[in-house]
């Protein structure tokens, strides 16, 4: 009886094996590539503020500031990678809950993207200046 009850317990760990591993690679399977150009859209929010209300999150907005990512229309957020590409829309300057277009490079398992380029509510594209080092529309480049 021992025996039967040995073999049924590893037969049931080894098919808990094989069905975690195949499940990790269809995962991995369905996840783009790191590094891949991408243009998204979707409307530019608070992350902590959003989440706070819809969900009960602790957002420290309040003391800390806000931090924004782009809500997609499915309603998954984007998050910005932190550099001077991105700092005019992570504050929200003149972007807060207004619909958002965003071209960089998309870094799917960090679900992230670096940006390149954007534009707020249908307006001009920005884009980093080397003359007036900031992300401007301007024609000196």
């Amino acid at each position: 009886m021992m025996k039967k009850i040995m073999i049924t317990a590893v037969a049931v760990l080894f098919m808990g094996a094989l069905t975690a591993s195949a499940c990790d690679n269809t995962t991995k399977a369905s996840v783009k590539a790191d590094g891949e150009q991408v243009t998204m859209s979707g409307k530019l929010v608070c992350l902590g503020c959003t989440l706070a209300k819809t969900a009960g999150a602790k957002s420290s907005c309040k003391v800390d500031g806000c931090s924004h990512a782009i809500m997609t229309k499915d309603g998954s957020y984007i998050n910005l990678l932190q550099n001077k590409e991105s700092k005019t829309l992570l504050t929200g300057e003149n972007g807060h809950n207004k619909p958002v277009t965003v071209t960089g490079v998309y870094f799917a398992n960090a679900n992230v993207i670096d940006v390149q380029t954007f534009a707020v509510d249908g307006g001009k594209d920005m884009s980093w200046c080397g003359g007036c080092k900031k992300m401007d529309a301007c024609a000196s480049r």
